[in-house]
């Protein structure tokens, strides 16, 4: 059974800069995990990169 998701566009930009910011240091992507929690009000998510151990948060409360 597979699952998918969708981000928002401010979701999708910071997640990309993010990235890129990562590319330009270690010369490459890497790996992520896409990280859900729901909260009943709405689902929070956390991305982390295998290649450098940090997280990013593009959870935004204030869009729930």
């Amino acid at each position: 059974m597979g699952r998918t998701f969708t981000l928002t566009d401010r979701q999708e930009e910071e997640l990309k800069v993010w990235q890129e910011k990562i590319k330009d240091i270690f010369g490459e992507y890497g790996h992520y995990d896409f990280t859900f929690t729901g909260y009943g009000m709405g689902t929070a998510l956390v991305v982390k990169s295998h290649l450098t151990g940090t997280t990013l948060d593009l959870s935004h409360q204030e869009d729930w």
